[in-house]
């Protein structure tokens, strides 16, 4: 994690399999434009990142979705694929998916996370129920 101002237009550095991710994350009630993607695109130039991730808990504008697709290693994340994430993941490893991301043990995760299991396993069923 990046600190929370002054941070080169990313959120989030991480790597795998000897790539570089930059994730930036925002959470606006407003729609999501061009320039703030090209301000990620612009941190990944220019430190050598290879990957970008664009999170919201909103929406892209129509200038923002046509930038993105120009450029194959941007991906862009809405409302809409965090739920589909929290759907597809098993609860109980979510405290040790955090140990992993972050720099907390499994169980100062589950400390602060008592009874999130529950509410996930609630969110689930009730996903099931709507897309039946």
């Amino acid at each position: 994690m990046t600190q929370a101002s002054q941070d080169g237009g990313k959120d989030c550095v991480a790597f795998k399999d000897g790539n570089k991710f930059f994730v930036e994350v925002k959470h606006w009630n407003g729609e999501i434009g061009r320039v703030l993607l090209q301000k990620l695109i612009g941190a990944c130039i220019g430190d050598s990142a290879n990957k970008a991730i664009f999170i919201t808990t909103s929406w892209y504008n129509s200038n923002a979705i046509e930038y993105a697709e120009k450029i194959d290693w941007l991906e862009l994340w809405d409302m809409n694929d965090i739920l589909q994430i929290l759907y597809n993941t098993d609860v109980k490893k979510v405290p040790w998916i955090m140990s992993k991301s972050m720099e907390y043990t499994e169980e100062d995760v589950l400390d602060s996370v008592k009874g999130f299991g529950d509410k996930v396993e609630n969110f689930n069923k009730n996903m099931d129920k709507q897309f039946r």
